[in-house]
């Protein structure tokens, strides 16, 4: 593991945690019971990995985190104001502390609905990935398997194709076309090579793609992008361009029909 300098100090469970906090109210749901938590920042890395410190309510919303020696909000965390708008590769320690945040608190702890959205767990200090920022702060980001790199721990199962694994943004910032501007810069990367993104692929992935193999600059994609499970072979994969065609003919044929049924129903009621 690369040398970094993390302050953590662990917290007295005899004395108040959150003495050092300015406000003790939960961010999200308002609520004023909140206590500090640990989390580990790597998966699966036996003990060795940077403890992260977050304050939460008993509803499980994050508040904050203890970020350098001091309590901060999460908003605070995102902040650079060395960064300028667009994205950029997760290559420091500080990027991955933030690519937890918002990975973990953010999404898991606050936004996500158990019932409908999926989990994300804590990514490995290995994982390829990119923020997307806007006005010096970190709104989103996406993962991403280049071809050859390991699937699991087991060396011989690689990757057969560039795979897309996670695209996010934050809530309030959707509709934008933020998530259109990680999936360019992701297909940008590797230039007339096959790209994949990792099933299963949400609905609103699903309009993304359908927006970027409309756009004129990016018909060449259509040739190119698929859809695939894990690690990507051949018979593993599935054209995004053909699959939307499809869907169009599906919902054209689910028009006829009820036109058809219309017009039926129309010519039973004139005859009566």
């Amino acid at each position: 593991m690369t040398e970094v300098q993390w302050t953590h100090v662990e917290l007295d469970v005899s004395a108040d945690p959150l003495k050092e906090v300015k406000s003790s109210i939960c961010a999200v749901c308002g609520d004023m019971s909140l206590r500090a938590i640990n989390r580990p920042l790597y998966p699966n890395q036996s003990g060795d990995s940077p403890i992260i410190t977050l304050l939460v309510c008993p509803t499980n919303h994050c508040s904050g985190v203890y970020w350098y020696g001091e309590w901060v909000s999460l908003k605070q965390c995102l902040f650079n104001r060395l960064t300028q708008d667009g994205v950029e590769f997760v290559n420091c320690f500080q990027d991955r502390l933030r690519l937890f945040i918002l990975s973990q608190a953010i999404y898991m702890m606050n936004e996500r609905n158990p019932a409908i959205d999926p989990a994300y767990a804590p990514y490995p200090e290995s994982q390829r990935a990119a923020l997307l920022w806007r006005d010096e702060s970190a709104i989103g980001f996406y993962t991403y398997n280049p071809r050859c790199t390991s699937t699991t721990s087991n060396l011989l199962d690689v990757w057969q194709i560039n795979t897309l694994d996670t695209i996010y943004v934050c809530k309030g910032l959707r509709r934008m076309g933020c998530a259109t501007t990680l999936l360019v810069h992701f297909v940008d990367l590797f230039p007339g090579e096959r790209v994949a993104l990792c099933n299963p692929v949400s609905r609103a992935m699903t309009r993304v793609c359908q927006h970027l193999l409309e756009v004129e600059r990016c018909i060449g994609l259509k040739g190119r992008l698929f859809y695939c499970d894990p690690p990507g072979f051949d018979d593993q994969l599935c054209s995004a361009y053909l699959l939307l065609q499809l869907e169009r003919i599906k919902r054209k044929r689910m028009l006829s029909e009820d036109d058809n049924l219309n017009t039926k129903s129309s010519k039973m009621r004139v005859q009566e």
